[in-house]
């Protein structure tokens, strides 16, 4: 099995990595692209698969793969089949025939986005894959993009800045952005002379658009395209701030070499790669950070961590202090005492948000070396068992006893999707409780079920298809519900 993870540079072009499985099926990439990254998974006799990792995200993962199906239908103009069309689902390609016919093989059973695409002309459809499924694709004219870059401090035009194109979604209130394409459209590209860019071929609704560049910080517009029009869009980059200072010790000695990272705090309102770099031997480092967004500075050198928020702007000195290191543990157990193995254990602190995950071992115990000393709280979760969340605690320097905590078998929902008295198969279901999110896709008779919650937690529910949603519905675990979808309001073109 061939696994790549890429990652877009800044200057244009993909750093990219790669690695095969063993014959366990386990891997690891130690040269991983840095920042966020797309890993895709591609099998023989398995579909495909891409995951997208946030940058710093290097948890140990279980992927499961689907068998691979095939899905064939029917590309069509105004009822007239369609030749030379490319269609796509995921990473599998094929064009329709004289007859407008497609076979696609090698196509999982996830719900997935197909989409065929001739000069201007695009049509899409969101499959739950099902096998020997005759599909119909019609085509019509897409929306057109013109952009163009520009320097926010002089105007001037940027060429080589990276350009992402991305779609919109809204799911019980909640707005979420995915991938505008899984290749047909050309959804990732790089400014020209004069700073331009085009896309030709994109579907009507709202879209983000992602914009970096080096030396600059990135910028997400959003943007309301309309089927068979032109839109045109001016987006400015900001350059970055450079901003200095100095890493001392608690009795006010410099640390040489020092890992310093910076990251978007918790409370900003734009989020940028990590900003990574070294004290010198004074203890001094540089740093390049986005203007209009708070930033939080760690330093860690041996049992030394230190940290400071720097606000959105300000271009001051600063300086920090790295103390002796924390050390926080516990232990999980379940109603019996019995010590819970693969427990999924997630410290927050207040100013930086996430920091690594870890598991709990044969013992149950759980183990967080070399924090800041901070207030933090707890996330537990294991597949089997409700999620919880403990704390605040205060950790300062040494070690801290967070305690043992107890986790009560879950208490899943089940329940139906239908439309119009129908059941409906490939439906995307959410369940939110108190201490997160989890999602289902109905089966073939419309049936799913969540998991996660204890016993009379309140959940909300929530069901979309691309063409209608079920509106919000709240129930207690362990009854049973029906979401019933309803059509959503079409947006007729300007």
């Amino acid at each position: 099995m061939r696994v790549s993870a890429a990652a877009p540079r800044g200057e244009g072009g993909f750093d990219l990595a790669v690695a095969t499985t063993d014959l366990a099926g386990a891997l690891a990439i130690l040269d991983a692209p840095a920042g966020s990254a797309t890993l895709t998974i591609d099998a023989p006799g398995f579909a495909a698969l891409d995951l997208e990792l946030a940058a710093g995200d290097v948890r140990e993962r279980l992927v499961p793969l689907a068998p691979a199906t095939s899905l064939s239908g029917k590309v069509v103009q105004d009822g007239r089949p369609i030749a030379g069309a490319a269609v796509a689902v995921g990473l599998r390609r094929a064009r329709s025939d004289a007859d407008g016919r497609f076979t696609l093989d090698g196509v999982g059973d996830r719900p997935a986005m197909l989409e065929a695409v001739l000069g201007v002309l695009l049509a899409t459809l969101r499959v739950p894959a099902r096998p020997g499924a005759e599909l119909a694709l019609a085509l019509a004219p897409g929306a057109r993009l013109i952009g163009r870059v520009i320097d926010g401090r002089t105007t001037h035009a940027l060429s080589g800045a990276w350009v992402r194109i991305l779609r919109m979604m809204s799911s019980g209130g909640v707005t979420f952005s995915v991938r505008e394409s899984d290749g047909l459209v050309d959804d990732e590209l790089l400014t020209r002379t004069q700073g331009m860019f085009v896309v030709r071929t994109l579907r009507a609704g709202t879209i983000r658009i992602q914009v970096a560049r080096p030396g600059y910080a990135p910028r997400n517009v959003n943007l309301e395209l309309s089927g068979g029009r032109t839109s045109t869009v001016r987006i400015a980059l900001d350059p970055l701030l450079d901003v200095h200072g100095r890493a001392l010790d608690h009795v006010g000695r410099p640390v040489a070499g020092a890992s310093v990272q910076a990251l978007p705090a918790a409370s900003a309102d734009v989020q940028h790669e990590p900003v990574v770099t070294t004290t010198d031997a004074s203890g001094r480092f540089a740093l390049a950070l986005p203007p209009n967004a708070a930033t939080h500075v760690m330093i860690r050198a041996a049992d030394l961590r230190g940290e400071l928020t720097i606000p959105a702007g300000d271009p001051r000195p600063v300086t920090i202090t790295a103390e002796p290191a924390a050390h926080a543990r516990g232990r999980l157990v379940d109603g019996a005492g019995t010590p819970i193995h693969g427990g999924l254990v997630t410290i927050l602190s207040s100013g930086l948000g996430k920091v690594p995950t870890v598991h709990s071992s044969t013992t149950g115990e759980f183990d967080f070396p070399g924090l800041v000393p901070s207030d933090y709280l707890l996330h537990i979760e294991r597949p089997g068992f409700a999620t919880i969340g403990a704390g605040p605690f205060k950790v300062r320097r040494g070690r801290a006893e967070l305690g043992t905590f107890m986790l009560h078998p879950s208490i899943p929902i089940a329940g139906i999707v239908v439309q119009r008295g129908q059941l409906v198969a490939g439906a995307d279901v959410t369940a939110h409780g108190n201490f997160g999110s989890t999602s289902a896709v109905t089966d073939a008779n419309g049936a799913f079920v969540v998991d996660g919650f204890g016993r009379d937690a309140k959940v909300s529910l929530w069901a979309d298809t691309p063409g209608a949603h079920a509106p919000l519905v709240e129930v207690r675990a362990g009854t049973f519900a029906r979401l019933s979808l309803e059509a959503r309001p079409t947006r007729p073109n300007k």
